[in-house]
């Protein structure tokens, strides 16, 4: 027997076969277009003889449904709840399935979901939906979560002028903020005392060999540092600063705090005041510099014999060989 089979697209099969009589006859089609197609068949038999047409079959072939998704928000970072909303849409039927694959390693079955990511970086997200008649299709989208950094900083605290640690500490909460491609920075900030800085087994900077703080900041005025004991021994002032710093701690010095930073005080006037030997004694030697120091106020200066030089000025010498220092830049002039 052979089989003629019209597949209700304009086409047929041709006849198929030989199939041995009562035997199952069959052929195959691939539809290129979704909807109801009327599929009929007649058989021929070895002498010629055909039969009419069978009642139509009616097939239907489904229409796939179509992935979509978007996530909220736009720009994620590590602290933020990402939530995945499904916009998949099947014109000829339902969703009944959902699997989501955040690229992770994690996975969902939900519809919509929130998710958390634990670490930045750049992730595949997968969702793959299946109709009611098992017809499937998946999309995939990129998405960048930043990497949230907190950046902790301590602000040294003035005797003369406070104003200024709680001016950079306004910014810094305020406006200090910045974001990157990968990652999204922000600022803790204390404000600390000489006293904070000097206690033992590492101050309030350190915990044994670990750092509390990214950053350390002396402003402007940065007399604190004499304060550290009443016999003004800076001895931890120094080496708790200076273990700091070596463990990788930041160091960020405005005027005086520069000074305070250097390696040490050279030339000026020529008159050595008290507070300028207090100064010498606490330098911190973490740069290659040398300060020109010329601190005279009128009790100072009154005491060094030269009431006349009253005010401050503060230059840092670099050392750009390792001979000689060269004077760059002026830092401060009161």
């Amino acid at each position: 027997m052979y089989y003629l089979f019209d597949w209700g697209d304009g086409t047929n099969s041709g006849w198929v076969g030989s199939f041995a009589s009562g035997a199952t006859g069959y052929a195959y089609h691939l539809w290129n277009n979704p909807g109801d197609y009327q599929v009929k068949v007649k058989a021929k038999d070895v002498h010629g003889n055909e039969s009419g047409w069978s009642q139509s079959l009616t097939v239907h072939v489904n229409v796939p449904p179509t992935a979509d998704f978007t996530y909220s928000p736009n720009s994620p970072t590590t602290e933020d709840t990402v939530h995945f909303t499904d916009l998949s849409t099947d014109s000829d039927g339902n969703i009944e399935d959902w699997y989501w694959e955040f690229g992770d390693g994690s996975i969902s079955t939900s519809q919509n979901l929130d998710h958390i990511y634990g670490s930045g970086g750049t992730y595949t997200v997968t969702l793959t939906v299946t109709d009611d008649k098992n017809a499937s299709s998946s999309i995939s989208k990129s998405i960048a979560i930043k990497e949230v950094v907190e950046i902790k900083v301590a602000i040294l605290n003035g005797i003369l002028f406070t104003e200024a640690a709680d001016q950079i500490k306004d910014i810094l909460i305020n406006g200090g903020d910045w974001i990157t491609d990968t990652h999204h920075y922000t600022f803790s900030v204390d404000i600390v005392t000489a006293g904070d800085v000097c206690g033992a087994f590492g101050g309030i900077l350190r915990t044994g060999s670990t750092n509390n703080y990214d950053l350390f900041i002396i402003p402007g005025i940065a007399e604190p540092y004499l304060f550290c004991a009443p016999d003004f021994d800076v001895t931890n002032w120094r080496s708790n600063i200076q273990s700091f710093v070596s463990n990788g701690g930041g160091y960020l010095g405005i005027c005086g705090g520069a000074v305070a930073a250097s390696s040490g005080l050279t030339g000026g006037d020529g008159i050595i005041t008290p507070m300028e030997r207090l100064i010498e004694n606490s330098t911190l030697d973490l740069i290659r510099a040398k300060a020109i120091q010329d601190f005279a106020h009128p009790m100072a200066a009154t005491w060094a014999g030269y009431p006349s030089a009253v005010g401050q000025t503060a230059y840092l010498l670099y050392n750009f060989s390792s001979e000689d220092y060269e004077e760059h830049t002026n830092w401060c002039d009161n």
